[in-house]
């Protein structure tokens, strides 16, 4: 399926993920990008982990190695994100939750493999329980969301292939220095860097 702006989108839904199939999930999405040759233009979200586990680390370093963006969600243990994977994966854009006061949110794994912060506390969300459906959520799974949405973003409105050049421009386009508590995480928070004049 290709999304509106001409991104390959395969929305995959695994709830309560076990770490036994979390990186042959993301081995099998690795796959079908390469199959329909758009590897340098996808993105995986990986809003799950568990505790950390090399086999999943790998799995996300294949796939990065084919050039596919893989964002991550750092965990919401107030923890060190280095003792969870895919959070301490190499090459996955690790993403931690911040609050609307731009501070580290309370739950939020940290640490030095976090790459950076985006919005999740208190986000509205679609809820599929009611028509038209909506309820304010809280996690990291949130904020790894808004990256995914802002690798696609780049992919799509400047053309870019590979993840290494897509997470350049998240880092290049985030700001430094805003967050609070960062709990030696890097400190930067995602920024679609859209300037309007």
């Amino acid at each position: 399926m290709t999304g509106k702006h001409g991104i390959p989108a395969l929305p995959l839904r695994c709830l309560r993920v076990s770490r036994k199939i979390l990186g042959p999930g993301i081995n099998w999405a690795t796959n079908d990008a390469i199959a329909k040759g758009i590897s340098d233009r996808s993105v995986i979200n990986v809003s799950a982990g568990g505790l950390y586990n090399a086999s999943v680390n790998v799995a996300v370093k294949n796939a990065t190695d084919t050039g596919i963006t893989v964002v991550v969600a750092a965990g919401n243990h107030a923890a060190f994100a280095g003792a969870f994977s895919p959070a301490s994966a190499d090459t996955a854009i690790t993403v931690a939750a911040s609050g609307p006061d731009d501070c580290r949110a309370p739950f939020s794994n940290y640490g030095p493999c976090v790459d950076m912060f985006a919005p999740g506390a208190h986000i509205a969300s679609a809820w599929n329980y009611v028509d038209n459906g909506m309820k304010y959520e809280s996690g990291t799974s949130a904020a790894a969301a808004h990256v995914t949405g802002l690798a696609a973003y780049f992919i799509s409105s400047e053309n870019l292939r590979g993840f290494k050049a897509v997470r350049e421009r998240i880092l290049g386009a985030s700001l430094n220095g805003v967050i609070t508590d960062t709990r030696y995480s890097s400190n930067r928070l995602a920024y679609n860097d859209n300037r309007v004049s």
